[in-house]
């Protein structure tokens, strides 16, 4: 009936309890040889140890030997291969997936959803009463992202067929909710009686820092369109939410739900003010000369995880400004005259101050001698870009930044533990004065001279693009307060906002965050609205509670054991820096991890492209994160140079062993 189970209790607790008294499996069973009833009372990680399936086990009720040999394991559904963990998925019979067969569709180009957890079910359909944004916490691998996704799609169907039920959720297990499943049952056919249609499709964004996973979530979604959608409205759907738009203003229908870069929304957003922060073409490209940035993080590089070339394209490497301004050249082409094109390269040659032109090359000339013995630049700088100017309270004043004062007084130790009140205004305040000194000299800018500006232009003159009716944001812990901020002045109403995300998975520089933080947010927006009065206070903000999913469907307990013990070394050392939350859990046991103290480039290659199959299997995911001092360009080709010789990625394959490096 499912194709995921809790796990971490005797399998009687896990699988018996369900919302509205329903039983997943019956608690008693009887055996067809003996015809004599049984109790259920194996563990579910012993019994998902043995990985036998249904396997005769000893009795733990004390009614003898002869009566226990036939007690049975229940057992989730998985993979019968000895070296994998993997749990097998269910899906409902839907009108969708029979049009699909009927229409000879492949298998790679359609998808459809299967059955999920009773928890994650919970939270795709949750309207919460008064209504709320949704806050989803959870560690990598516990089906953030899949709720996201299939919570997107359930309010996206509902409209396409004209079937949306209240706060655009649906019955993602295939259900009852406003008539129609997330995964498609009742759609085709009221599709075909002429509900709903394009036109009525809410307006949805995703929006997450890393390019590669907002191709992957776009590339999950136009899967599950591809069969409840006629083929040439299909088509004309992928190219317009491929096709590239400079502002929020003209963006079609069809393009929704939009899924974009965090740094693709803002310039789409900046397009939408009567003032934009960058200057602009007539069509609203931006007119720029981005100089010398680069893309030092890797998150704006899209990594094709289905590259499955023949050879391995060897060409010599290249200056990656030319790739950018070639690319801006072309999103810029027929906005204006060749006079417009002449102005590009004067008109604005800021670039953008980043955290390896903050500690390369402004660190010495901003500190002296004395003051770089004592602090590092990876803490100074996140408090700039967190605290100093990147807090709601920043995005509050005139200047968007903190005063001395307010610096010092306003933040806790428990939301900027990293230095007491006397260090911040003694210490970092100096260095943020003359850090902003230098950046005006230098014709520069940060990321949050980007936010400042599109936060005053939307408080005091609104949002002029097209109405956004539900925003959600993956991996949240990579933004800063003033970017959720932004965030409720853009949607229709705060309350359709999403945010999934873990504090123990932050990979950008310069960002402390806390979910707690969130609801505060939330409080002191619902607050300000009061105070204001007028339309805004008509709209009621809820301090959205926060959910947790705590069972791991992507690995096994040997590894998550690991894992547990260096999250557990941040909680001990770093208690503000990590939320709090559960230890997960995984369905199954497995083998320790194979730690390797040392790995260069050139070892990797030889690991890889070795003849030990299970070798390979190791950096089978997420392999543009292990060559973080590479080029951006480098890392693309050493991401496929790894798929191209270990195959194509499987997103739900797990592995034997894994490396940490």
């Amino acid at each position: 009936e499912a194709g995921r189970l809790p796990a971490g209790a005797p399998l009687s607790a896990s699988v018996a309890a369900l919302p509205g008294g329903r039983e997943r499996m019956p608690r008693r069973f009887r055996d067809v040889e003996r015809d004599t009833e049984l109790d259920e009372h194996t563990d579910a990680a012993s019994g998902a140890a043995k990985r036998t399936g249904s396997a005769v086990c000893g009795s733990g009720n004390g009614n003898g030997a002869a009566e226990a040999s036939n007690e049975r394991d229940h057992l989730p559904p998985a993979s019968a291969a000895l070296d994998t963990y993997t749990l097998l998925k269910f899906y409902s019979l839907t009108p969708a997936i029979l049009q699909s067969v009927f229409r000879g569709m492949e298998d790679a180009a359609v998808d459809f959803p299967f059955k999920v957890s009773p928890i994650e079910q919970a939270i795709i359909t949750k309207a919460p009463s008064p209504p709320s944004a949704l806050i989803l916490l959870g560690r990598s691998g516990t089906g953030k992202t899949t709720c996201a996704v299939y919570r997107i799609w359930a309010q996206w169907l509902g409209g396409y067929c004209g079937l949306a039920p209240a706060n655009g959720a649906a019955d993602a297990g295939g259900g009852a909710g406003g008539g129609i499943g997330a995964d498609g049952s009742g759609g085709v056919a009221a599709a075909a009686g002429g509900g709903g249609g394009m036109a009525a499709v809410p307006t949805i964004v995703f929006v997450t820092v890393s390019a590669t996973l907002k191709a992957q979530v776009a590339q999950a979604f136009r899967r599950l369109q591809a069969p409840v959608m006629p083929e040439a409205e299909f088509n004309r759907v992928v190219a317009a939410g491929e096709a590239s738009y400079p502002t929020l203003r003209d963006v079609p229908r069809e393009a929704f739900p939009l899924f974009l870069s965090s740094r693709t929304w803002l310039h789409m957003l900046d397009g939408t003010l009567q003032a934009p922060f960058f200057p602009r073409h007539p069509n609203g490209a931006i007119m720029t000369n981005l100089g010398d940035e680069r893309d030092l993080d890797g998150m704006n590089v899209e990594v094709d995880l289905d590259y499955q070339a023949d050879e391995y394209d060897d060409e010599d490497d290249e200056d990656e400004d030319e790739d950018i301004a070639a690319a801006q050249q072309r999103a810029a082409v027929g906005g204006g005259s060749a006079a417009d094109g002449a102005a590009a390269a004067t008109v604005n040659v800021r670039r953008e101050v980043k955290f390896e032109h903050f500690s390369n090359d402004l660190w010495k000339t901003i500190t002296d001698h004395r003051t770089r013995g004592s602090l590092r630049p990876a803490a100074v700088w996140q408090e700039i870009i967190s605290y100093l100017k990147g807090s709601a309270e920043a995005m509050e004043t005139a200047n968007g930044c903190l005063s001395c004062e307010q610096y010092g007084e306003a933040l806790g130790g428990k939301r900027a533990p990293n230095f007491t009140a006397e260090q911040r205004r003694s210490l970092v305040y100096p260095i943020f004065e003359a850090y902003q000194r230098v950046k005006v000299a230098e014709r520069r800018y940060d990321l949050c001279d980007v936010l400042a500006h599109l936060y005053r232009q939307l408080r005091d003159s609104g949002y002029r693009g097209v109405p956004v009716h539900a925003l959600y944001r993956d991996e949240v812990q990579d933004f800063t307060q003033a970017e959720m901020l932004i965030d409720m002045c853009v949607v229709v109403d705060p309350n359709s906002l999403f945010y999934a995300g873990d504090t123990a998975q932050t990979i950008m520089r310069g960002i402390g965050f806390r979910f707690a933080d969130i609801r505060t947010l939330f409080f002191h927006e619902a607050a300000r609205r009061r105070a204001a009065g007028g339309a805004a206070a008509r709209v009621p903000i809820a301090v959205p509670a926060i959910d947790q999913l705590c069972v791991n469907y992507r690995t096994h307990q040997g590894i998550l054991d690991c894992a547990a013990l260096l999250v557990d070394l941040l909680k001990e050392f770093f208690p503000q820096a990590i939320d709090d939350l559960k230890r997960e859990r995984a369905l199954f046991t497995g083998p320790p991890p194979l730690l390797l103290a040392t790995m260069n480039p050139d070892d990797l290659c030889i690991l890889l492209s070795g003849s030990d199959q299970r070798s390979k299997q190791v950096f089978q995911r997420r392999l543009h994160l292990l060559a973080p001092a590479c080029c951006p360009r480098r890392r693309s080709r050493l991401c496929c140079m790894v798929a191209h010789t270990c195959g194509p990625l499987d997103g739900y394959q797990t592995w034997t062993y894994t490396v940490i490096l």
